[in-house]
């Protein structure tokens, strides 16, 4: 079939230029029944979007959906210049750039989505077109937004009070469709990935931690403004409403959680929750879902509650200044909202909606970063990169049915994600680019990535109505060639439906049962070298150690010795230096007795000369 310039073919948008495979159209959908076309004027409403039509369905399931939202340059400049270079067309984005050698030459690359929103798109078009009929459908659903820091990841996912995100709208669209099921006291709840009945102990103190989140000041007057949101989502909202029915309730519970530096901080904890240092929280899994241990769950009866609870949280995330954006998060951010239906013929199902802020990626020259932000930015850098890895696997084991183990452990974001990224649940990647030339490098990164998560492909739920598939009725004919009465050909049928799903969910956690074997087994071969070569480390720490104690020892024996040596000297002539001293004080003493003893001589010589003289005159005065 050759192809036209009016029909030509989808172009390749590979990074790695490898063959496509030939798409297909499923077949047996078109057996089954119909749902009805739901959100048709809004999609007409919604003029200024462009892009490719929704993605052709491949055997074994659909495509992911990956949006393309634009951001308005911050000048007409800078507009200008990324009109000429991020051109939207009729299959996609082109982007063009001149080649710098000189010649003119421009390469341009193309770039295919779901569906791209431009400037000109609001926050209603983005959600009507991307996420509500998601919600509609009441299955799991991981929304994320992705892109370069500034380019409006979080106006996205939340946007202001004047221009509600896809969370308000979200919340106001489940609550009310629920309005009138919601329970008023919790009874069980959905954690460590199962269904927890609660006393009416565990009911109350559930009761107290809510009250006592929603009525923090953080919570009252945070950064959003219930009245004005709600006020402005009911003027361009007309949500569906469930007519009430005493036979079912309704539960809804909400957890608000950050991975800052590889580290998950539940930002809904109270600090007296559980008293003492607050400990690290730790990804688990049970039969194949990963959840968060011990994260903090809190029970929401209204969306006013559920404003309130967000605010609390949004207050505690990390948010700093960079050199790129004024306000930019430093940590990856996941809300959950957990609903729990209870039915008295279906019992008890859960459906799990998590919209996540992924930080943007940053590059150094640009961010200016040092310090603190510099480490912040090495780990978001490094999560995204985990990702981007998953993605190259995950697509390359599905295109070349390999099973080579996907790097999930890798990064704490890919683990909490995992399930959406193998397929099991419904991924919504709404993908935001700042046009302009500056951050061209970072775009086509960003392009790139989005262009594999493309390429994720989740598997295919045939509805309960299976009674008019090919394949089952083509069976039921080779068990019982003459045919079999409706009721048995019915009863077969649910059976080997069953039958069915069972064997691929045993199929699916067999398959992951063995990637994760594959890849425990890498690590322990990987802990065992490193163990080895700790050891010999270890070893080597402790000759060094031995070597350097005797040498400190032999070092205190001579300095002692040449202490010893030194007191001796000093004692030494200390000792000279008083006998020194001791010998001339003797000799002055022996002086002086010598002089004594002269004074003496010359006192006793004088006293006998007077003497002689009195006896001469004693004899003169006789002979008178």
């Amino acid at each position: 079939m050759s192809h036209s310039f009016i029909n030509s073919r989808d172009p390749s948008i590979d990074i790695h230029h490898r063959p496509m495979p030939q798409r297909i159209e499923r077949l047996e959908p078109l057996l089954l029944v119909e749902e009805d076309e739901e959100d048709a004027d809004d999609a007409a409403s919604g003029s200024a979007v462009t892009g490719t039509d929704a993605d052709i369905s491949l055997v074994g399931g659909e495509k992911a959906d990956v949006f393309l939202r634009l951001r308005r340059p911050d000048s007409q400049d800078l507009h200008d210049e990324g009109r000429k270079m991020y051109n939207v067309t009729m299959t996609g984005l082109k982007v063009t750039k001149n080649d710098g050698v000189g010649h003119g030459k421009a390469v341009a690359q193309l770039y295919s989505f779901t569906r791209i929103f431009e400037p000109l798109n609001n926050q209603r078009d983005i959600y009507h077109l991307a996420i509500k009929k998601n919600i509609d459908k009441e299955e799991h659903g991981v929304f994320l937004t992705y892109g370069t820091s500034g380019s409006g990841k979080t106006y996205t996912l939340l946007g202001t009070n004047q221009e509600p995100g896809v969370i308000p709208r979200a919340i106001e669209q489940i609550f009310a469709r629920y309005e009138n099921k919601i329970a008023a006291h919790p009874t069980i709840k959905y954690a460590n990935a199962k269904f927890i009945p609660l006393t009416d102990r565990s009911s109350k103190k559930e009761r107290e931690l809510t009250q006592k989140i929603i009525s923090c000041p953080d919570a009252q007057f945070g950064t959003y403004d219930y009245v004005n949101m709600h006020r402005v989502i009911e003027k361009e909202e007309a949500f569906y409403t469930e007519e009430k029915s005493d036979d079912d309730l309704v539960f809804i519970w909400v957890s608000f959680m950050e991975i800052y530096n590889e580290k998950i901080n539940d930002l809904l904890r109270v600090s007296d929750q559980t008293g003492g240092k607050e400990s690290e929280l730790k990804v688990m899994c049970n039969k194949g879902k990963p959840y968060v241990k011990n994260l903090t769950q809190v029970y929401v009866k209204s969306s006013e509650d559920v404003f309130k609870v967000l605010n609390y949280g949004l207050n505690r995330i990390k948010c700093e200044s960079t050199a790129v954006n004024v306000s930019s998060s430093r940590s990856h951010s996941l809300f959950n909202i957990i609903i729990i239906k209870f039915s008295k013929t279906e019992d008890y199902t859960c459906i799990s909606y998590r919209f996540g802020d992924l930080a943007g990626s940053e590059r150094l020259r640009k961010t200016q970063n040092v310090g603190d932000r510099l480490r912040e930015a090495q780990n978001i850098n490094k999560s995204l990169m985990v990702l981007g890895k998953c993605l190259t696997v995950l697509h390359e084991n599905r295109l070349k049915k390999q099973s080579n183990v996907v790097p999930f452990r890798e990064s704490q974001l890919t683990l909490l994600i995992q399930t959406a990224l193998l397929g099991k649940e419904n991924l919504i990647l709404i993908v935001n680019l700042n046009p302009i030339e500056a951050f061209y490098e970072e775009n086509l990164h960003v392009l790139d990535f989005s262009s594999i998560a493309r390429e994720i492909v989740h598997e295919y739920k045939s509805p309960c109505k299976v009674n008019k598939a090919r394949f089952s009725l083509h069976m039921a004919q080779m068990v019982n060639p003459q045919g079999l009465d409706a009721q048995a050909q019915e009863a077969f049928l649910d059976e080997n439906y069953r039958l069915t799903q069972a064997l691929d969910m045993l199929q699916t956690e067999n398959a992951a049962l063995k990637s994760e074997n594959d890849y425990l087994q890498l690590e322990n071969d990987q802990l065992h070298e490193h163990n080895d070569q700790l050891k010999e480390r270890l070893q080597n720490v402790l000759s060094d150690l031995t070597d350097k104690e005797m040498k400190i020892k032999q070092d205190l024996i001579d300095d002692k010795e040449l202490c010893l040596q030194r007191q001796k000297e000093f004692h030494k002539r200390a000792l000279e230096i008083e006998l020194r001293r001791m010998k001339i004080d003797y000799e002055y003493r022996i002086r002086q007795l010598e002089y004594e003893i002269e004074d003496l001589k010359d006192e006793r010589e004088n006293d006998q000369t007077d003497d002689d003289s009195d006896s001469v005159i004693d004899l003169d005065d006789l002979d008178e």
